[in-house]
């Protein structure tokens, strides 16, 4: 999945991002300085990739759940952790050699209480503090692609034509060790021990991490298991006995009244409320053809017809296809209001431009464009390309179309009035954003679920909201019983 995510994609794109990482100190690190300097990289990346929530006050919430985990590991091997939300709407946590942590909104939505919460950073914590992802490479740091930080590569001429299904593609390389990577059964169950018993010391009830692994197991059956798919069984592959094992030991740990330091599920839920729940609008969305980005302020008309894919990613906007392969590719380039200056920076990683950019104004707009290609030899199609800078409150755009010599002549006129249509968002555009949050309410007495998902105008179905509040289909509630459920929303920067 590719996407502009957000504002501060923006600001990553001219080197403004600010951290949002919360941290916390522990002892000197025991880590080599290569390994140290590669997953601090990695960190990097993560954060000016725009995939950090921008919500200071959970950031900071599970910051404190996580310090307290860290507070009793009796040594470490890092410095100091850190712990950040990912905006990914996949049930997700994971850690890298450095100390850093990071948990999903998705999964984030599928908890219940802090005692989950605290199950699941603990098990990450615990993979740092054994040093998991040093032991996986055997001292080998090996580079290898991963999927963290995606792109619709290219340049104007050469460009990889995306495939269905194939074009969202690496734009780094990094250890692939550090993140992404399946851990051993061995592996898996020590961190489980070691999670669950960091848990129990600082006061939490150590069947939280079972009881997320149910939840993530319910999702499963209701969403199937894509193997694309980024989710926390994917890189942490459950075995049968697994959360069975975790009741039996979270049963047997003699804990008296009164220990517990979770906070009430109602002030729990408090701090999820207004998630969003899938694809957040703010990062920009698709309305049929048209792309919207409320937080840059532009709507793009995109190719339409049978065929056409949309693509909406960290680097890029796209619209493309596979039979005749062509695509149409949004994005951010430069700072500034010079177009032509833009252009002239631009240099092909294959083929040749036709001639020089040339300044044009559209729409009110100056902006710069320019043709180019590139020959094939031994078989293979010749490409055709052509792009436009648009200078627009600040930045300048690249709308780059391109596809083989005959898909071009096929869609000249469509990716003319692509590249042409950059325009202001208007009111009455955002009237046409919508996004899905999170809402906690309160059921009525006796009241089953799927009666309770018409009443407050739920998109979830039965399944899916059964699975995320960890109850059966057939549950009914008692008077005032909290309920997760996700409602289809105007879209709101204030939210």
């Amino acid at each position: 999945m590719i996407e502009i995510r957000r504002i501060t994609v923006l600001f990553m794109l001219i080197g403004l991002l600010a951290p949002v990482l919360g941290c916390v100190a522990v002892s000197s690190p025991t880590i080599g300085p290569a390994l140290q300097k590669q997953s601090l990289e990695l960190a990097k990346q993560l954060e000016q990739s725009g995939m950090l929530l921008d919500d200071p006050e959970l950031t900071a919430y599970v910051s404190s759940v996580g310090s307290r985990i860290v507070a009793e590991a009796e040594s470490s091997p890092v410095p100091a952790f850190a712990f950040a939300v990912l905006d990914a709407p996949e049930p997700n946590a994971f850690s890298i050699p450095s100390g850093h942590v990071y948990i999903s909104r998705g999964l984030l939505v599928l908890l219940e209480n802090e005692d989950e919460l605290a199950g699941i950073l603990g098990h990450e914590v615990a993979h740092v503090l054994e040093q998991h992802s040093l032991k996986q490479t055997a001292g080998s740091l090996t580079f290898a692609p991963i999927r963290l930080v995606t792109a619709v590569g290219g340049g104007l001429v050469g460009l990889a034509l995306p495939r269905v299904g194939g074009a969202v593609q690496a734009t780094g390389e990094v250890p692939a060790a550090l993140a992404g990577a399946s851990y051993g059964r061995s592996q898996e169950n020590e961190a489980d021990r070691v999670g669950q018993d960091l848990a129990i010391r600082a006061g939490w009830d150590p069947s939280g991490l079972p009881r997320v692994m149910d939840a993530l197991a319910a999702q499963q059956r209701i969403y199937g298991q894509d193997p694309g798919a980024i989710s926390w069984f994917a890189t942490h592959p459950p075995s049968p006995d697994r959360a069975a094992r975790l009741r039996e030991r979270a049963a047997a740990v003699d804990r008296t009244a009164g220990e517990s330091v979770a906070i009430p599920r109602r002030d729990f839920l408090a701090r999820l409320e207004g998630l969003v729940v899938g694809e957040s609008a703010a990062g920009g969305v698709f309305v049929g053809n048209t792309f919207f980005h409320p937080g840059l302020g532009i709507a793009v008309h995109f190719p339409a017809g049978e065929g056409w894919i949309y693509l909406n990613t960290e680097r890029a906007v796209a619209a493309a296809r596979e039979q005749p392969p062509a695509a149409v590719i949004l994005e951010l380039v430069a700072k500034g209001d010079d177009a032509l200056a833009a252009a002239k920076a631009f240099e092909p990683k294959a083929g040749k431009l036709d001639a020089p950019p040339a300044p044009e104004r559209v729409n009110g707009l100056e902006t710069a464009y320019a043709t180019g290609g590139v020959k094939r030899r031994w078989g293979k199609p010749s490409i055709r390309a052509s792009a436009r800078w648009i200078a627009f409150d600040g930045y300048v755009y690249r709308i780059l179309s391109e596809s083989t010599d005959s898909g071009y002549a096929r869609f000249a006129e469509d990716f003319d009035a692509a590249e042409r249509s950059l325009r202001a968002l208007a009111p009455a555009d955002r009237e046409q954003i919508f996004e899905r949050r999170l809402r906690i309410v309160e059921a009525r007495d006796g009241e089953a679920l799927s009666a309770l998902l018409d009443r407050v105008g739920s998109t979830w179905d039965a399944a899916q909201a059964a699975a995320a509040n960890g109850i059966e289909t057939s549950h009914r509630f008692a008077a005032g019983e909290l309920v997760k459920v996700t409602r289809r929303e105007a879209y709101s920067s204030e939210l």
